[in-house]
């Protein structure tokens, strides 16, 4: 099943940018595309990927906590 295209709306846990920072290397790392945060002005709550291939989606795990801010 193809799934290129497909979107997904990762929800942030904090305000500060290193997690923002953390989860945008994650993500990636395994090959999704950042087309965007929400919401557009302000800090963001969620970053939004695209998925470019023709294969399942991954979805890695991310490692940050509030201890690295």
């Amino acid at each position: 099943m193809s799934m290129k295209g497909f979107r997904y709306q990762y929800p942030l846990k904090s305000p500060y940018p290193t997690e923002y920072e953390a989860v945008l290397l994650a993500y990636s790392q395994v090959g999704w595309k950042e087309v965007g945060c929400l919401p557009d002005k302000g800090i963001p709550t969620h970053i939004i990927f695209e998925w470019p291939f023709d294969r399942p989606a991954l979805y890695p795990c991310v490692n940050w906590d509030l201890s690295q801010r």
